[in-house]
């Protein structure tokens, strides 16, 4: 994509190598800093999370059902290529998968990303109407599905997240939450109450979301193992940006 001169304090940048360290800097700021703090895990009422169990079937799936018109990673391995050679990638992927997930440790390569500068509002030659989008390694994103639906299915079978969460929730959309809401209001409107809705619109809200705080968040709420305490939060913290 390209990108048009852009307007900065210092003036107008226009070679790529001046813009690609200006989005760099400012995509940098909005991230928050967290400090190492460690955090005392108390005692919970939900059960321990089981450890996730990768199965040959259950990789051939997800290789299967890969978009091939998707980027490639900093590995340069395409979707399509892991898509036609499914079957033949399976054991090997699901023996890797598994060792992973035992030793909570990740490949380095697999914490590499690329950043596409997309430009998401407003004028373009401002820094501030881009958002940085990773282009990871595609078995990083395969691994990274795996953990997720694993922590989400037993979220769900537990419990643990409430009903009124709509985000990142099998089910519930911003359509589930929004039918929820004008339900209510109309609700409060017909039984006579003098209703005021208040919306907030947080600006870069997802990028300076402190991530390790959150993963500790949920560390807390339930016993996890190795890979969950450890890696992941190291994980979503530690990717390194190539330019």
């Amino acid at each position: 994509m390209h990108i048009p001169p852009l307007k900065t304090n210092q003036g107008s940048l226009d070679t790529d190598t001046d813009k690609a360290n200006a989005l760099n800097d400012y995509f940098s700021s909005v991230f928050t800093r967290e400090n190492n703090v460690s955090f005392h895990l108390s005692c919970h009422k939900y059960p321990d999370i089981p450890p996730i169990k990768v199965t040959s079937s259950g990789v051939v799936n997800l290789l299967t059902k890969l978009n091939v018109n998707k980027s490639t990673g900093p590995d340069g391995i395409c979707p399509y290529t892991l898509k036609e050679t499914a079957h033949e990638l399976s054991p090997l992927l699901t023996y890797l998968f598994n060792r992973y997930l035992a030793s909570g440790e990740v490949p380095t390569d697999w914490r590499l990303a690329n950043i596409f500068a997309l430009h998401k509002k407003g004028p373009k030659d401002l820094l501030e109407n881009y958002s940085p989008i990773s282009l990871t390694s595609v078995f990083s994103k395969i691994l990274e599905h795996i953990v997720s639906s694993g922590i989400s299915n037993f979220s769900e079978s537990n419990n643990i997240l409430t009903s009124h969460q709509h985000g990142f929730y099998h089910g519930h959309s911003c359509a589930t939450q929004l039918i929820n809401a004008v339900d209510d209001w109309a609700k409060a409107i017909d039984d006579g109450y003098h209703t005021d809705v208040a919306i907030f619109d947080f600006s870069k809200a997802f990028d300076s979301v402190p991530q390790s705080g959150c993963c500790t968040n949920y560390i807390i709420m339930v016993s996890v193992d190795l890979f969950y305490a450890g890696s992941l939060p190291f994980y979503l913290v530690a990717n390194k940006e190539l330019s």
